[in-house]
């Protein structure tokens, strides 16, 4: 899956998904979504 790919079905565009994954925005709104579609753990 590309960043584009999952912007677009997280809800986000990909430059934002990118300053997420940077760190440069905390990205709160979309971390379980992420996580779901990347079946990530986030209890783990």
């Amino acid at each position: 899956m590309t960043a584009r790919e999952l912007a677009d079905q997280v809800g986000t565009s990909p430059q934002y998904l990118n300053k997420i994954i940077h760190g440069v925005r905390p990205g709160n709104k979309y971390l379980a979504e992420i996580s779901r579609i990347l079946e990530i753990d986030l209890a783990a």
